[in-house]
């Protein structure tokens, strides 16, 4: 990856069955990325960090493909610990994104 690539995410409790191909294919439909996955964990570097969070967003706390695989996903990656973004809620309603504004997404991620 180059330094083209913006915005790394973190998702945990993937399927063991999930290739990178399968992560890419869901993620690209916020933006271009890469994806890697080992473990079932991904790590995901997209173009814009804009994407990213969005990204983060609309897949945390939901299943792929209904295997029961509730999804946690992070912005940030790479072994970054240090300061993440980490969205979390209960129920049906808390898993329902918010669809922001690219004004709002662009604050969020000056604030972040």
């Amino acid at each position: 990856i180059n330094a083209e690539y913006m915005g790394t995410i973190t998702i945990t409790n993937i399927a063991p069955d999930l290739t990178e191909a399968d992560v890419r294919i869901v993620c690209q439909a916020f933006g271009q990325c890469v994806a890697s996955v080992a473990n079932g964990k991904a790590e995901v570097k997209f173009a814009q960090r804009a994407a990213a969070l969005r990204a983060v967003e609309q897949l945390n706390g939901n299943e792929l493909d209904g295997d029961g695989h509730r999804l946690s996903c992070s912005l940030g990656g790479g072994g970054r610990l240090g300061r993440q973004l980490v969205l979390t809620g209960k129920g049906a309603a808390a898993n329902t994104p918010k669809e922001k504004s690219k004004e709002e997404l662009d604050n969020d991620l000056d604030n972040y």
